[in-house]
């Protein structure tokens, strides 16, 4: 239960200080849903270059499949792609009304990054590849955002350089609840749909008033704005490159939460070109949109020529351009528990 207190909003909690049977209950079904996600890894199977289901390493699944199996892809479909189709599978649709269509996916090996091969077959054959899908993340997807964030130790396929936990609690934020953000309503006209606005008062004063911020100097902004900034940058490399589909909600809603942060500040900054003061009617961009990440520069040498030293041994580490996932090494459920409640 002490695990779930420290991670509930205050008003989960009732007068006698116990968090209340509604929330156990959301935690729980949290818990088993990720549990779920968790687990979806052994049940990835594909089917390799001589028609048979393996894993991820290549060893072949006997008897009944634990799941559907990522097809081949289509001949038509390896048109103009090099050898690089053999990095790519059709992902098993969820959707009956797509299943006529196929999303070409990357799936995880020790010779191409995903990165080379979404850039590459990009610009070559104007082809999207998806991200994989070894941890499926769907068993989760109802679960509300502000749990999931709660939880974020315990979710698979993060990139090992974020820690959302320990990156929070570094920039003296709360670790498991965005409670600096406070948004307001705001009606622009009679007609017009209202929409939520964030409340960049409150969140520099809630900065201030928790000691994540250590006074209002101006070296002091400038310094905790670069701290935020070098997260923001990394968050949105991972979001533009990480290889794991199901990282990307975590990814966005933790670099959602530094937005907001970035503008509280920006605010504040007096020499800093978006400050209030410099640029008159600034509108505030919603930090919650979808990022258009940089295009970061990146050694692509070889990339061009991936039909030629590809190493078509694909399936024996699962590694991913030398930067593997934390998730099978962070502390996690080895069951359905996690914590005893």
């Amino acid at each position: 239960m002490q695990q779930i207190r420290m991670r509930a909003h205050p008003t989960d909690i009732g007068p006698n200080g116990q968090v209340t049977a509604e929330v156990v209950a959301n935690y729980r079904r949290a818990q088993l849903a990720i549990y779920d996600v968790r687990r979806s890894s052994q049940r990835f199977v594909i089917i390799d270059e001589n028609n048979q289901p393996v894993d991820i390493h290549g060893h072949s699944i006997q008897g009944r499949l634990p799941s559907d199996p990522y097809p081949l892809l289509e001949d038509y479909q390896k048109m103009h792609l090099g050898d690089l189709w053999r990095v790519l599978r059709n992902r098993p649709s969820t959707n009956p009304l797509k299943s006529s269509s196929f999303d070409v996916e990357y799936i995880p090996n020790n010779t191409y990054s995903y990165y080379q091969v979404k850039k590459t077959l990009a610009q070559v054959a104007k082809v999207q590849i998806k991200p994989s899908r070894y941890w499926n993340e769907l068993p989760a997807q109802h679960i509300p955002d502000d749990i999931i964030y709660s939880l974020s130790e315990y979710w698979p396929s993060m990139p090992h350089n974020v820690n959302i936990v320990d990156d929070n609690q570094q920039l003296g934020l709360d670790a498991y609840r965005m409670r600096e953000q406070s948004r307001t309503k705001v009606s622009p006209a009679p007609g017009i749909r209202p929409y939520w606005v964030h409340d960049y008062a409150h969140t520099f004063a809630y900065l201030l008033a928790t000691g994540a911020i250590a006074n209002e100097e101006q070296t002091t902004l400038e310094d905790y704005m670069t701290r935020v900034h070098e997260m923001d940058m990394l968050l949105t490399d991972h979001i533009a490159n990480w290889p794991f589909l199901a990282a990307q909600r975590l990814l966005k809603l933790q670099l959602s939460r530094l937005r907001v942060i970035k503008q509280a500040l920006t605010l504040r900054l007096e020499g800093h070109p978006l400050h209030g003061d410099n640029l008159p009617g600034f509108n505030n961009p919603d930090p919650n949109m979808d990022p258009e990440p940089s295009n970061p520069v990146r050694n692509e040498d070889g990339a061009a020529n991936a039909a030629e030293d590809i190493d078509l041994r694909l399936w024996q580490s699962g590694a991913t351009d030398g930067d593997n996932s934390q998730s099978e090494i962070r502390p996690g459920q080895d069951g359905p528990g996690g914590w005893e409640f």
